[in-house]
């Protein structure tokens, strides 16, 4: 039983520390891509044909970094568990938001081909899975 312990102990830290790294890389490549030479020609080109220059782009990027060094620094400094799960459920809501985002709303589903749509898809909802396990696994701490 105590191997068990230990066994989910690691599991849980090393999915809490892989997804707070990704989220944190790719928070911080959201918001150099945002502010980029091709960006800024995107948005030129937008501007032109009337089309809005929204800055959701860089909002998301800046959540995705904020709760990826959230989870990173949840590690190794113990918050009150009600604090870890409104953390953990927060950061499942936001990624939650960010896929019907970037799966449906910014792009034509099933864009550029089907295979390709499917594959991002179940990666961000692997991503999903692991937000939701940790929270759960605050939860019961």
């Amino acid at each position: 039983m105590a191997q068990n312990r230990s066994a989910d102990g690691l599991t849980s830290f090393l999915l809490q520390l892989s997804v707070g790294m990704y989220l944190s890389f790719l928070g911080i490549r959201g918001i150099a891509n945002y502010d980029s030479d091709t960006a800024r020609i995107g948005r030129a080109v937008s501007d032109l044909f009337g089309a809005s220059n929204s800055p959701l782009g860089l909002v998301i990027g800046i959540a995705q970094l904020v709760v990826g060094v959230l989870l990173l620094i949840g590690l190794f400094i113990f918050a009150k568990r009600s604090a870890q799960t409104l953390l953990g459920l927060a950061s499942t809501g936001l990624w939650g938001a960010f896929m019907l985002y970037q799966h449906f709303i910014q792009v034509s589903i099933f864009a550029p081909d089907t295979l390709t749509w499917f594959t991002r898809f179940a990666f961000d909802l692997v991503i999903l899975a692991a937000l939701f396990g940790v929270a759960g696994r605050k939860s019961r701490n």
